[in-house]
């Protein structure tokens, strides 16, 4: 029936109309040459080898650019991981470690982006515990930098203004400061991490959490020290206990001629 039609309309309409009818295969992807001028037939040619250039370019162009620069890459990011390690080395230094301070609450970003890990106080001036632990914090700094634990010591006054919103109040209330709280930075995804501290109120305990934030690498704190410094804190405790709370409690006797000399710590001088 189709080549019958076929020949019909051939004989109807004369040669040309062979040009316009369906091709004899049904599978064949181009025009059969002899239909087309010579012109028709090079850019039926152009037609098809175009995308499947463009698509071989399109695949190869992405690899020729990571072959040709991969050299370059890896040159750049040697030279920025030793930029990182000297910048880490020169970090390193315990005299880079910042200073004991009492800061306020919107100081903390400056100790969250710090790049090293630090034991953070929150205290209110107003609590007993708070009156012991932030000396003992100060000496605890000054004891880390001299044994050269890379470990920062802040104190952050709940009652400094402006004062933390009460979303933090209402976590950390002012009545029962002290509380501590360990921040580790870059713990995950750049961002520093803080965990609250549960330990008890001693030297000891504060040392304890200063050698778990240096890592297991970090020097040992003179034991004498610390028994030092935890008689220092239970005499403290002692005599703000005796201030605040014994009723007629005299004036602290005067010292002996041996040592009228000695300079006693500067807590007992503000005391």
């Amino acid at each position: 029936l189709m080549r019958s039609h076929r020949r019909e309309v051939i004989e109807r309409v004369g040669p040309q109309a062979e040009r316009y009818l369906p091709t004899k295969d049904p599978n064949a992807f181009l025009l059969p040459d002899e239909r087309l001028d010579p012109a028709e037939r090079w850019w039926q040619k152009v037609f098809v080898a175009v995308p499947w250039l463009v698509f071989a370019c399109m695949l190869a162009a992405p690899l020729l650019l990571v072959r040709t620069n991969l050299p370059f890459l890896q040159r750049r990011a040697q030279e920025e991981r030793k930029l990182a390690e000297a910048r880490a080395a020169a970090l390193a230094s315990p005299d880079r470690v910042p200073a004991f301070a009492v800061i306020s609450f919107w100081q903390m970003p400056d100790v969250l982006e710090r790049p090293f890990p630090t034991l953070l106080l929150l205290f209110d001036p107003g609590t007993f515990a708070s009156v012991l632990a932030l000396p003992a914090l100060r000496d605890l700094e000054a004891l880390l930098r001299a044994s050269g634990v890379k470990v920062a010591v802040a104190a952050l006054d709940l009652g400094a203004s402006p004062a933390p919103p009460d979303s933090f109040l209402w976590q950390y209330p002012r009545a029962t400061a002290p509380h501590i709280q360990l921040v580790m930075p870059r713990a995950g995804d750049g961002e520093a991490g803080v965990v609250d501290f549960s330990g008890r109120l001693s030297a000891a305990a504060f040392a304890e959490a200063a050698a778990e934030l240096a890592g297991p690498e970090a020097p040992d704190l003179p034991q004498q020290a610390l028994a030092r410094m935890e008689a220092q804190l239970q005499e403290l405790r002692d005599r703000v206990f005796g201030m605040l709370f014994v009723e007629d409690a005299g004036v602290p006797p005067a010292p002996t001629a041996g040592a009228a000399g000695a300079d006693p710590a500067w807590w007992r001088r503000l005391l």
